[in-house]
């Protein structure tokens, strides 16, 4: 069954013999909306307000699972544009592909860069939504101070547009005093670098929150 989220128009497929009977509904795993389900046979009323089913937590598991990893591939490719680009400046290999890995290729566009220069021209050619930072990155150009101060000097605008985020194992992870201290959104502990993109969304979430009335005043859409 083909199903196609109403707000970010990501097409997906479902396997029809894992569904419950009754119409149900699960978030986008992309931009997070809900997404109602109406199994074969079924009409949805076009007034009717969606209604949760009682479906099992399996069958739901089933089904978020298969929105996650079943889309085309080709989909994935048309719809590259609608991702966060991720800029990710680490100097530890191993750290790195465990970082990139830990991203769903659906929502996120992960840039590896091991150099200064080439993440300056990822931030220069590239529309990057999430820097992420290790202090150690290329220490012989003093890579890490390079982001921070070219972060710092960008136009109010354009910074309040844009997520920060170190990584080092001297930060306790969502530590927003040490955040603010680094002149960065997010803090993350490199023990938790499997679980980065769980930890990002959360943050985010958190930050429009916090920034939502500023948001709504100044016209501005949510992070």
């Amino acid at each position: 069954m083909r199903v196609t989220c109403a707000q970010c128009r990501v097409e997906l497929h479902l396997d029809e013999s894992k569904m419950p009977e009754r119409r149900f509904s699960v978030r986008c795993p992309r931009c997070q909306k809900p997404i109602v389900i109406v199994p074969p046979g079924q009409e949805a009323p076009a007034t009717e307000p969606v209604v949760e089913t009682s479906a099992s937590v399996a069958e739901l598991t089933s089904l978020l699972r298969e929105l996650l990893n079943s889309a085309p591939a080709g989909a994935r490719a048309n719809d590259s544009r609608n991702r966060r680009r991720v800029l990710l400046c680490f100097a530890n290999p191993d750290l790195r592909n465990e970082i990139t890995s830990s991203f769903n290729d659906l929502t996120y566009e992960v840039i590896a860069v091991e150099k200064t220069d080439s993440a300056i021209n990822a931030m220069q050619d590239a529309k990057v939504d999430v820097l992420i930072l290790d202090p150690n990155f290329d220490q012989e150009e003093r890579g890490y101070e390079t982001m921070m101060r070219y972060v710092s000097d960008l136009h109010p605008k354009e910074r309040r547009r844009f997520y920060v985020v170190v990584v080092s194992p001297h930060y306790k992870t969502l530590d927003g005093r040490a955040a603010f201290i680094a002149g960065a959104n997010l803090v993350v502990n490199s023990a938790d670098a499997s679980t980065l993109q769980s930890i990002l969304e959360r943050s985010i979430r958190d930050f429009n929150e916090l920034y939502k009335l500023f948001h709504r005043a100044a016209g501005i859409e949510p992070f």
